[in-house]
């Protein structure tokens, strides 16, 4: 097979899905054209094609709704495993930042996030953009997000949620994973400053398409086809021979026919699956002693209209869920001794039970006299 044939071929082999490489705008243009009905582009209409041996390529990412995405107020949004996954497609390097800064109230529980994530991406003109941005949640604003502003109906046309009143159940939910939505959101806005075209939320029927994910390829086997004058030149720099007077034959031979035989490479390696970014599981830092208060709560810790012991006991308890086990413990412990309770099993360590058994084991000390 002759050197240029080996050269298509690659090509081809580096489009599975029978996507092209392209390497002008007018190319770029007529493509889009022909998959916006079929696809979700996050392809700008416009590039600065100026390096000729960078080129455009693309990769297809699925997206199965029920596995991938989440219901939120106006379509689905993406679930940071799936955004990770079109991070990596299109080869943006994220990277944590500087230290999370976490606030929290007189009861130790979270109020404020703020994570940062620093993040890198390679343009099509050969430069590379980078910087550092930071995700938050904040509690006072769920609050004021998931206050009903007007009377919400179940299935059966009655109210459920009457106007004015709070979602306390989905305030708490998303409490309790702080931490990993501010990372989400971070994230969300690293990928989202090096693919503009990337949305918020979708509808379910646009999810049924795929997305289309630009990535920067370094097609240096078109150029050496194109100028082979440059073959040698670029075999001995890839060696570390440029200064040498002599090398290795063989060694130059295994060069070239790996050269030969490879597939244009990526400007940015890609990561292996089994090392992309999950969902983060969040463990909340534990707060300095003197923010710590194991007492009675009193009215400012509950939500407006909550007096029933028994809901607040449960609401008390789930504040502590992703505490630290140390700060569980000592939790427990403290209530033990204020409510002089007689433990049978004294000898079993409290962080040998599950977390789900210690929240109800909180709640239980928290209603007794």
């Amino acid at each position: 097979m002759s050197n240029t044939a080996t050269i298509e071929k690659s090509k081809t082999e580096a489009n599975e899905n029978n996507l092209p490489l392209v390497q002008d705008n007018s190319s770029l243009s007529t493509f889009l054209r022909k998959v916006e009905r079929i696809m979700i582009p996050l392809v700008p209409e416009m590039l600065n094609f100026v390096k000729p041996e960078l080129k455009l390529g693309f990769e297809k990412i699925n997206v199965i709704k029920e596995r991938d995405a989440y219901y939120v107020q106006g379509g689905y949004a993406l679930k940071l495993t799936k955004l990770n996954e079109i991070a990596v497609a299109a080869g943006i390097q994220i990277s944590c930042g500087r230290n999370p800064e976490k606030f929290y109230d007189d009861a130790g529980r979270i109020t404020n996030v703020k994570h940062y994530v620093q993040w890198t991406y390679r343009n099509i003109d050969g430069s590379t953009k980078r910087g550092e941005i930071s995700g938050e949640y904040n509690y006072a604003e769920d609050i004021q997000k998931f206050t009903a502003k007007e009377d919400k109906l179940d299935d059966k046309g009655k109210v459920k949620l009457p106007k004015g009143e709070i979602d306390w159940n989905s305030v708490n939910q998303r409490r309790a994973k702080a931490g990993q939505l501010a990372e989400s959101n971070a994230i969300y806005r690293a990928i989202n400053k090096a693919l503009p075209k990337l949305r918020g939320t979708y509808t379910a029927e646009e999810l049924k398409k795929p997305f289309l994910v630009p990535c920067v390829i370094e097609d240096i086997a078109d150029i050496l086809a194109k100028h082979p004058e440059l073959e040698n030149e670029y075999l001995r720099k890839k060696l570390g021979l440029a200064g040498m007077l002599y090398a290795d034959p063989q060694q130059v031979e295994k060069v070239k026919n790996e050269f030969r035989t490879s597939t244009p490479a990526p400007m940015f390696e890609e990561k292996p699956k089994a090392e992309k970014i999950e969902d983060a599981k969040v463990i909340e830092e534990k707060p300095k002693a003197a923010e710590r208060k194991v007492e009675d709560p009193d009215e400012k810790l509950f939500p407006p209209g909550m007096v029933d012991k028994n809901e607040r006991a449960k609401f008390y308890a789930e504040q502590f869920k992703d505490s630290p086990q140390e700060e569980r413990t000592k939790v427990i412990n403290d209530l033990i001794a204020k409510k002089k309770f007689e433990r049978k099993n004294k000898a079993t360590s409290i962080d040998t039970y599950s977390v789900a058994k210690q929240i109800e084991f909180i709640e239980m000390l928290w209603k007794l006299p």
